[in-house]
């Protein structure tokens, strides 16, 4: 059960839910459905709550089943992106917090072959390169300085999970959307509830030009070094004039990605309040991020960047 709560998409969680005899058009379950989904629609996230009483678990894992009906009803593309993504972070969230051994048990159910390893008196999980290769296609993790050895590549626990990331958002795309025929129609009047058009005026913040997907990639690879520079010469500047995002929605993007960056170097002085304040600067003086070259001298002692272009 707390496995099926934690990874609502997995085999245990299909098994749970198969042995509930639940009426799609179960009143209660569309409205926890469409709570669901107007959490992940307003927050871009799900949070994550260590929840004790079975009860609570199983009535979260059946949510799951209705917030996938409920966003398929809402017929957007954009929405659904948005509510996938947010369940992606959430079981992210949880597998921060698990032991290893779950988190080979999922990973291999997710058809990734990986295992412990002992090296250098630290815990690492190997991957075969090319396992690793086909998992991160957008360049989730920097390939630069992971250890290889005969075929594998070692990684720390973060490292791993930004390799999962991918897997675990194809699993909870797949099927996704439900075809309309198959929706029950009051599904439809629990959709027309939730007031999407506050919802898809972010869409227009959703697209980053073109010649700045360098900056998408780049806030998921932590880097050691430089990191106060990158905050108000890149992004900064990015997320509040170019994605044009509120001061609040950008400070928590780059403090999650600060939060990354101490993993590996945690002696930092950036804190809250100097990202708050270099959002509310580049907002005022309406600064432009650095330029692909520019950002390239920056970054040159912890990261090759022209790996991030394409």
């Amino acid at each position: 059960m707390d496995f099926a709560y934690k990874y609502p998409f997995s085999d245990e969680a299909k098994q749970i839910i198969s042995e509930q005899k639940i009426d799609s058009n179960n009143a209660i379950y569309l409205n926890i459905g469409k709570i669901r989904v107007e959490e992940a629609l307003k927050n871009n996230r799900i949070e994550y709550l260590n929840i004790g009483y079975d009860s609570g678990k199983l009535e979260f894992i059946i949510s799951y089943v209705f917030a996938r009906i409920i966003i398929s009803a809402l017929k957007n593309y954009y929405l659904l992106d948005v509510y996938v993504d947010a369940e992606v972070k959430r079981c992210i969230e949880a597998m921060q917090k698990e032991n290893n051994d779950k988190i080979i048990y999922l990973a291999n159910q997710l058809k990734i072959n990986i295992n412990l390893k002992y090296l250098n008196k630290s815990i690492l999980f190997s991957i075969p390169i090319s396992e690793l290769l086909k998992n991160n296609k957008h360049n989730q993790l920097n390939l630069v300085n992971l250890g290889l050895n005969e075929g594998l590549v070692y990684l720390k626990k973060f490292e791993l999970l930004k390799i999962i990331e991918e897997p675990i958002k194809k699993s909870i795309k797949k099927n996704l959307p439900i075809s309309q025929n198959k929706i029950p129609k009051q599904a439809f009047e629990y959709a027309r509830q939730i007031k999407i058009e506050e919802f898809k005026a972010k869409e227009s913040e959703a697209r980053s030009p073109k010649q700045y997907i360098w900056i998408e990639k780049l806030i998921n690879i932590p880097i050691p070094d430089v990191r106060h520079r990158i905050v108000n010469l890149i992004l900064a500047p990015y997320f509040i004039n170019i994605r044009n995002f509120d001061e609040q929605r950008a400070f928590e993007i780059i403090s999650e990605y600060i939060e990354k960056c101490k993993q590996l170097e945690g002696n930092t002085k950036i804190n809250d309040s100097y990202i708050k304040y270099q959002c509310r600067y580049a907002k005022n003086k309406k600064l432009r991020p650095l330029s692909f070259e520019r950002a390239k001298e920056l970054l040159n002692s912890v990261l090759n960047l022209d790996d991030l272009k394409n």
